[in-house]
């Protein structure tokens, strides 16, 4: 199936990067609770930032609508949805969220950066991330 999809991608999109999007649900036990919001996509478009961006809020709207009302969403992503407009959709739809920061900016009326302002606050929380493919210790990462 996927080699099929694959030859599909590069006959219609000319190209052969067709990739695919699956938000994974997990309880507060780590239990998986199945794929939330299976898409599909390929870089053939003129406005690769555009499309790519968009992608991350409407999987986290579409997540939204397959959950039972009352379900309490934390929504994890890693650096790649560190964008504006993914940020802009989660706070405006007042939803919680994790998300690695990539980018350094200027918050709080401009006074300082995000890295001296996390450096400020108490650690709540602290683990490391182990890399699954290359089995070596990953980053140390900090909740706070």
């Amino acid at each position: 199936m996927k080699s099929y999809l694959f030859r599909l991608a590069k006959y219609y999109f000319k190209n052969d990067h067709l990739f695919f999007d699956k938000p994974l649900a997990v309880n507060i036990n780590d239990v998986p609770l199945g794929v939330m919001a299976l898409s599909t996509w390929s870089r053939a478009y003129d406005d690769m930032w555009e499309k790519e961006s968009d992608r991350w809020a409407e999987a986290i709207l579409e997540t939204e609508k397959h959950c039972p009302k009352g379900t309490k969403l934390i929504h994890v992503a890693d650096r790649e949805a560190d964008q504006f407009e993914v940020l802009f959709t989660l706070i405006k739809n007042n939803k919680d969220f994790i998300i690695r920061s990539k980018h350094d900016r200027i918050i709080e009326n401009g006074d300082h950066y995000l890295r001296w302002h996390l450096n400020k606050k108490k650690t709540d929380h602290e683990f490391k991330i182990f890399h699954t493919k290359l089995k070596r210790c990953g980053c140390n990462c900090k909740v706070r």
